[in-house]
């Protein structure tokens, strides 16, 4: 579990680079699901407690800048994306963060 914490909590990391590089990025929090046999298999051991640890966390928003809108259980339900998956569907802008919610997200570009 600390591991996977630690992967949420330091972005600009070298290791964490490196994991994603290897194991490729379901979402911004995690990793793909490790399904190769060989090699040590730490990360898999990691890995296999996302769904434990996704389960028993809450996200505190602060300024909004590392919680998305649509993909984060950030309103202590669901995520958005699951509740209004319609709405969802015809988005534009899928992984827009909380912080750039209120303006379009063309203006940033």
């Amino acid at each position: 579990m600390k591991w996977l914490w630690r992967y949420n909590g330091e972005d600009q990391t070298f290791w964490r680079e490196v994991i994603q590089c290897k194991y490729g990025q379901t979402n911004h929090r995690c990793t793909n699901i490790v399904s190769n046999n060989y090699g040590v298999g730490v990360w898999r051991s990691v890995r296999a407690s996302w769904p434990t640890l996704s389960e028993n966390i809450c996200y505190k928003v602060g300024n909004g800048r590392r919680i998305l809108f649509w993909r984060d259980d950030w309103n202590g339900q669901e995520p958005l994306m699951d509740f209004f998956l319609v709405l969802f569907s015809v988005c534009h802008w899928m992984s827009i963060g909380l912080l750039t919610y209120g303006t379009s997200p063309l203006e940033d570009t």
